[in-house]
């Protein structure tokens, strides 16, 4: 740049270009006369500053740009994320600051968790929305381990007995927790008939009475107590049975020896007389829920002994009738 001035100079110096009508010509100056243009070495030397000033910008413009490009570059080769991605909430840092839910796995867009699918922000795992971490039970709210019950089932225990409902056959009832002779809602020995044994055939001279579940007995040549004979016994069951349904009832009995039968103090099988291995039946119209009179008469005076009463009707599949539909007359059904 500065070869260049001088030269400029220098020749601007030596030369004058002057116009005389039409004719131009170019007059050498030395000695003394080249003060008198002066002027001329001014302008010359103003044009040469002017350019190269412009020169320098215009380099200074570019060499900015590159610095900036190489400047940027090396942020990117870099430095491609920062840990706290605040200002460009790109969701690749590691605490969403910019809560953009697409950092390390913060789907609630919390900032502050793993892998919290219920979007509470204070667990690992919790997909019962309970807001509580290592979770056993991750689909059941209102459980964090399987306890009793085991998950998705309430360790509820709704009659106050001790045992859950899970584990408790009878959850209505505090006394049982198994149906039993019985059923649930009735204690044992409230339910099945009550019978009174006797030691001669004809219903004489009384020996025990207790409350038996069922009438489904086969003594074969044995006694059903110490007290009694083998050969030589009579019993009478008394109570209450409640019918199922709406419907006519058959009642049934199997027998060896003889046998009566009343239902609602209607006798529907009459046998008191020496059969070996039978089989007789009645029937009787009946109301579901209703309680009726029952009463059983029974003797065996031979070597086997057998008694069974059962019942059906349209709905029902002929059965022993459970000890849940018989009551002891002291008994009132519920």
């Amino acid at each position: 740049m500065n070869t260049l001035m001088d030269n400029s100079l220098e020749y601007l110096i030596e030369t004058k270009i002057i116009s005389d009508n039409m004719d131009r010509s170019i007059i050498p100056l030395s000695g003394d006369k080249r003060n008198i243009w002066f002027p001329w070495k001014l302008l010359a030397f103003s044009l040469v500053w002017f350019f190269g000033c412009t020169s320098d910008f215009v380099a200074t413009e570019d060499e900015r740009e590159d610095g900036e490009t190489s400047t940027s570059a090396f942020l990117d080769e870099d430095h491609p994320t920062s840990s706290e991605d605040e200002a460009e909430q790109d969701g690749t840092d590691t605490d969403d600051t910019g809560q953009d839910g697409t950092d390390t796995d913060d789907t609630e867009q919390d900032g502050t968790d793993t892998d919290d699918t219920e979007q509470d922000g204070t667990d690992t795992g919790d997909t019962g929305q309970d807001g509580t971490d290592m979770d056993d039970c991750p689909d059941d709210d209102e459980k964090l381990l399987p306890g009793i019950c085991g998950c998705g089932i309430p360790d509820i225990d709704g009659d106050g007995d001790g045992t859950p409902d899970c584990n408790d056959n009878c959850p209505k009832d505090s006394d049982k927790i198994e149906p039993g002779n019985c059923d649930c809602g009735t204690a044992e020995g409230f339910c099945g008939l009550h019978g009174i044994y006797y030691e001669k055939d004809y219903l004489a001279e009384p020996v025990i009475q207790r409350v038996d579940p069922t009438i489904n007995f086969d003594w074969n040549s044995s006694s059903p107590h110490p007290r009694l004979g083998n050969n030589n016994f009579s019993i009478r069951w008394t109570g209450l049975v409640k019918a199922i349904y709406s419907e006519q009832y058959r009642f049934y009995l199997a027998y060896e020896d003889g046998v009566r039968l009343w239902v609602d103090n209607t006798l529907i099988i009459d046998d008191w007389d020496t059969s070996a291995g039978v089989e007789n039946s009645g029937t009787i119209d009946l109301k579901a829920g209703e309680s009726y009179s029952i009463k059983l008469e029974f003797f065996k005076n031979g070597t086997n002994g057998m008694a069974r009463l059962m019942w059906s009707s349209a709905s029902q599949p002929k059965e022993i009738i459970p000890a849940s539909q018989l009551y002891p007359e002291s008994v009132v059904p519920s």
